[in-house]
């Protein structure tokens, strides 16, 4: 079974451009900051955060297309009927007789 990967992040106004940057949990714990209250984004932006009071801005189009990942695939074309639908589907109503 494929072990799935997930990231933990928290978004942070950044007081230089204005915009909400996602930070992993992890960079935000860590003790290696450049500076108390700079942290890395996701989006490799070093994050001058606000003041926790600050309401949320416009998010980084950078982080944001970072969490969504790779685009999704195309579904392909429907198949034929799968074995249990046609096991199990309704029959059909007679036809009425038309007298010939």
């Amino acid at each position: 079974m494929a072990e799935t990967t997930r990231i933990y992040t928290t978004w942070f106004r950044c007081v230089r451009d204005g915009r909400d940057h996602a930070v992993t949990d992890e960079e935000f714990a860590a003790p290696t900051a450049p500076f108390p209250g700079q942290y890395r984004a996701i989006c490799d932006h070093l994050v001058q955060i606000a003041a926790a009071v600050t309401p949320p801005g416009q998010a980084c189009p950078h982080c944001m297309d970072t969490l969504r990942g790779p685009a999704a695939v195309e579904p392909a074309p429907e198949a034929a009927p799968r074995l249990l639908a046609r096991l199990f589907r309704r029959p059909r109503p007679p036809r009425p007789r038309t007298g010939h």
